[in-house]
């Protein structure tokens, strides 16, 4: 991962990883989902529509403040790839990419986030090699 180019593009999936805002759930959200389900589901059985909303309502808020900062930011999770990883993803960008002349990164970058099929692009291959990687998905 010596190689200008392969570092270009890590840096440019970072910065639009930044400007975007994008974050990854953790794990834990489906698991979270199926419990806010199950007591919903249980409130209205005992209680009827009284009961869904109160267990809804309650089971929500329990999952949510016990999710807190089970959400982390992509750019982070960018910066600790190994560098198999690192050159798979730059391999993968460089794909899309590779007709575009631009002399830096923010130069590159420019011309990403005002092309938006290029953006796109770039950003539905990053939301698959998390995906494929490490089981992640980009939340918006």
């Amino acid at each position: 991962m010596n190689s200008p180019t392969a570092c270009n593009m890590i840096k440019l999936c970072e910065a639009l990883a930044e400007h975007e805002n994008l974050k990854v759930a953790l794990a834990g959200s489906t698991k979270a989902a199926a419990v806010v389900g199950l007591s919903t589901l249980v409130g209205g059985l005992l209680a009827g529509p009284l009961g869904i909303a109160i267990a809804g309502s309650v089971s929500s808020i329990t999952v949510a403040l016990n999710l807190q900062g089970e959400f982390k930011p992509v750019i982070v999770i960018l910066s600790e790839l190994n560098d198999d990883q690192k050159r798979r993803l730059n391999d993968a960008i460089q794909n899309i990419v590779n007709d575009i002349r631009a002399e830096d990164v923010a130069g590159l970058l420019t011309v990403v986030l005002t092309t938006g099929s290029l953006k796109k692009a770039v950003l539905a291959e990053i939301s698959k090699f998390l995906l494929n990687e490490f089981r992640l998905k980009i939340i918006t």
